[in-house]
């Protein structure tokens, strides 16, 4: 296994006293593959083929330093659970240290196949080739499948191009899940007779692991446009699987995804690994909402998202969080073309037609293409 193939991972890592940053460099290759005192890991092949090894140390700030290290890809077993905690498992509970880089060989990308349907395969699922995507959520909490529905059909019925429901609808005993999507798809499908313009409907499945799986398999028999799933509540591997196994679109929310951020830069947690785990769009917070992204962090997240990974698709940006439909100009500037924006509240009350609202919307985001 010499000579195979490695992960290059970036940490910034804040030097404590009592140790150099040499020493807590080599401390991370230990602690993230054989987990072992060094006298017991002496054995010249597991030092040549399991052992991180530091590959470059850099100070950037007032004691703070970017270590580079590089861990066989073997060791990963070319699974997320694994690759996580080779990644970050042990040192997440040690202070000073955030991951802040990965550069994946070809060879490990090859045993992903990432998103399903990707930019390109979504824009012709809706057959809208040339402007940024709307997308809403159903919402809020509290109302009945046929309340829902009632609001899918006028969202539909203006142009809209993926409904979603919101991320707290489960399988409620107010809103039963198959109920909820039954009426939906039937609002859906009559404002698609109408209009002739596809919609895309994203229910919830987010659940507990038996339901998550029964959702999925009975949503795609009813014919959903795809699913939406948090990936960091259910696990990150649930995704992949779904992906990789349901033929349809999977749209990623962001929650609890922040308890990661102390660690991990937002740009892997939202970009690099969500499209390992195969999602089509990843939602996350716009700058400027109510959420504190920067418009750095929004450009970097967006940019992790359509970068060249292997073969991997790209997948959408999907900003949401507090967007103004009034500031879609300067968005659509901000993101270009290829974006979803997920729009609720601004939607909902900025006139009483919601039919209205979106139209007018849509024609926006085509008037600035």
């Amino acid at each position: 296994m010499a000579n195979t193939s490695c992960l290059l991972v970036t940490y910034e890592i804040k030097a404590s006293a009592g140790k150099t940053i040499q020493e807590m460099a080599d401390d991370i290759c230990i602690e993230q593959t054989v987990e072992v005192v060094k006298q017991l890991a002496q054995d010249k092949w597991i030092q040549e083929n399991i052992i991180g090894r530091v590959e470059g140390i850099s100070q950037t700030g007032d004691n703070i330093f970017s270590v580079i290290i590089s861990y066989p890809d073997e060791i990963t077993a070319y699974q997320l659970p694994q690759l996580l905690s080779v990644l970050y498992g042990n040192i997440s509970l040690k202070s000073g240290i955030k991951l802040i880089g990965i550069e994946f060989s070809d060879s490990f990308l090859s045993h992903f196949s990432g998103p399903g349907f990707g930019i390109d395969g979504l824009r012709r699922l809706l057959n809208v080739e040339n402007r940024p995507l709307l997308a809403t959520a159903l919402k809020p909490m509290g109302k009945t499948p046929e309340e829902l529905a009632g609001l899918a059909y006028k969202l539909a019925l203006g142009g809209i191009d993926i409904i979603k429901d919101d991320h707290g609808l489960v399988d409620h005993s107010f809103c039963p899940f198959k109920e909820r999507v039954q009426c939906c798809l039937s609002a859906i499908n009559k404002a698609e007779e109408e209009t002739g313009k596809r919609v895309l409907y994203f229910p919830n499945i987010t659940d507990t692991h038996e339901k998550l799986i029964d959702h999925a398999e009975r949503g795609k028999e009813m014919g959903v446009g795809g699913f939406l799933i948090s990936p960091l509540i259910v696990g990150l591997d649930i995704m992949r699987y779904l992906a990789d196994n349901l033929g349809l679109p999977i749209m990623a929310h962001p929650a609890l995804m922040g308890t990661l951020f102390h660690g991990i830069s937002t740009e892997i947690v939202l970009g690099d690994l969500m499209r390992l785990a195969g999602a089509d769009m990843v939602i996350y917070p716009n700058y400027g909402g109510r959420f504190p992204f920067t418009e750095k962090i929004c450009q970097e997240t967006g940019y992790a998202l359509k970068k060249k990974m292997g073969g991997l698709k790209t997948a959408f940006p999907v900003p949401a969080g507090g967007i103004d439909i009034k500031n879609i100009k300067s968005l659509k500037q901000f993101y270009g073309n290829d974006v979803v924006f997920l729009i609720g509240s601004s939607l909902y009350v900025c006139s009483s037609n919601l039919t209205a609202s979106v139209k007018d919307c849509i024609q926006h985001l085509s008037a600035y293409c």
